[in-house]
């Protein structure tokens, strides 16, 4: 496909991260509308939200681990991800919203010929039916081994660091299990890594990846095969216990 008859939508979250991938693909092809969603609670709160176990006596860790991100993000992701590109975003503060009759019909409207999801939520069955054109998704992980959130932390907490990478996947009614477009793994790891580190390093290789391949990106694809993906990681909670073991296991350097 011709890049200028290339236009996306792009549905994506609200952190820097996010606004890196949107302003990438932007610079690259047109981008019709981005959908936010993003709850707009500071990072630290977010954070605390995301572990049942946590308490006051844990904020530290936390702290340490937001501070790690922003830092990553400062020195690898910005200028380009200070801001979204210019065009039409509407923004949702919950990932629901996205499944709404009337956000389908709007996107039907639009006419993209690609939709491209980086954090975004589980599309529904209705959305699947109604929207025809390639959806894309950038998983944080290795999907054939690790879905759903903190992929990559899963394969850092069990020491399987051949299986820290992206996915970048067609899009099913079924968590990050659609049909495998590219793999892609990190391989030099260094005395100064940490999982923030790894986590902007692969992101940046996985936008570079995903731009390349999108004009090659023409058919719609929904297929799965239940045998060959592990269970949805994503139903076994991941603790601030789970957390202290990778930074320690880190700071031991035990995955070099």
């Amino acid at each position: 496909m011709q890049r200028e008859k290339i236009e996306t939508v792009i549905i994506t979250g609200g952190e820097v991260s996010h606004r890196y991938f949107s302003c990438s693909i932007a610079d690259n092809y047109k981008v019709k509308k981005i959908y936010k969603i993003h709850s707009g609670l500071p990072d630290i709160e977010y954070a605390m939200k995301q572990f049942v176990d946590y308490q006051e006596c844990d904020k530290e860790i936390l702290a340490r681990e937001v501070s790690l991100r922003r830092k990553y993000q400062r020195e690898l992701l910005l200028p380009k991800g200070e801001d979204y590109p210019l065009t039409e975003i509407s923004h949702f503060k919950k990932g629901g919203m996205i499944n709404e009759k009337k956000t389908i019909s709007e996107i039907r409207d639009i006419r993209p010929s690609h939709i491209l999801l980086y954090g975004a939520p589980l599309l529904s069955n209705e959305f699947l039916k109604y929207i025809n054109c390639p959806i894309i998704n950038l998983h944080m992980g290795i999907s054939a081994k690790y879905r759903g959130g903190r992929g990559n932390y899963w394969a850092f907490f069990n020491n399987d660091y051949n299986n820290v990478g992206y996915t970048l996947h067609h899009v099913t009614d079924r968590i990050d299990m659609g049909r495998i477009i590219h793999v892609g793994r990190y391989k030099n790891y260094a005395k100064e890594d940490n999982p923030q580190r790894i986590t902007i390093i692969l992101l940046q290789d996985a936008v570079s990846k995903l731009i390349e391949l999108i004009p090659f990106i023409q058919n719609r694809e929904e297929f799965y095969d239940s045998t060959n993906f592990p269970r949805n990681t994503s139903n076994k909670e991941f603790t601030l216990e789970h957390l202290k073991k990778i930074y320690t296991d880190f700071n031991l350097l035990k995955h070099i």
